[in-house]
């Protein structure tokens, strides 16, 4: 059995990987592929039929999913991530304009607080990498697998097809999805 250091050696390699694939594509060809992607949630059943969703706004090397949330929030309740005292808490999302700079320069929702964790039926995960096991690596916090088991939604991972693997090495903290869709492979 491996330590949970040599798993995390495992994951930094990992991400180490995956940082350089990704500048390997280039930020318009991410671009490109992320409108695939949004194309290919829209379509699921899981997204249609959900009015409550929380999703995430993405930086600059994860799914491009920004241009969908401002469409989405027109038909659906769109919630947000806020780091706050290191955990995640949910803030409605009301637009651009209503942005600022959070934890690790990600932008987050200045709305209302979000309270209502039953009513959400889908969250949207970026991560740095997903396998064929439906496991998740984020970025080495722990922030969703804290707060994923809050929710009782479908959770839903997203991501560029090069960030599916065979493996990731896991610890007993890390949460699994329901589903991962890239632009080429769905895993159920």
């Amino acid at each position: 059995m491996k330590s949970s250091k040599e798993i995390n050696d495992e994951k930094s390699a990992i991400r180490h990987t995956i940082k350089i694939q990704k500048r390997e594509f280039g930020q318009s060809k991410l671009d490109a592929i992320s409108a695939s992607i949004i194309t290919r949630i829209e379509s699921m059943t899981e997204f249609c039929g959900a009015q409550t969703i929380a999703c995430y706004y993405p930086l600059s090397f994860e799914v491009n999913i920004a241009p969908a949330i401002d469409r989405w929030r027109r038909e659906k309740t769109i919630v947000l991530p806020v780091v706050e005292k290191g955990e995640i808490e949910l803030r409605q999302y009301c637009g651009k304009e209503c942005l600022r700079e959070g934890a690790f320069r990600v932008m987050e929702p200045t709305g209302q607080l979000f309270d209502s964790m039953d009513s959400i039926e889908l969250i949207i995960v970026p991560g740095v990498a997903f396998d064929i096991k439906k496991n998740r690596m984020g970025y080495g916090k722990g922030y969703y697998d804290r707060f994923l088991p809050k929710l009782n939604a479908k959770k839903m991972g997203i991501c560029f097809d090069f960030q599916l693997i065979e493996h990731i090495p896991t610890l007993s903290t890390d949460i699994k999805m329901d589903l991962i869709l890239t632009e080429q492979r769905l895993v159920l």
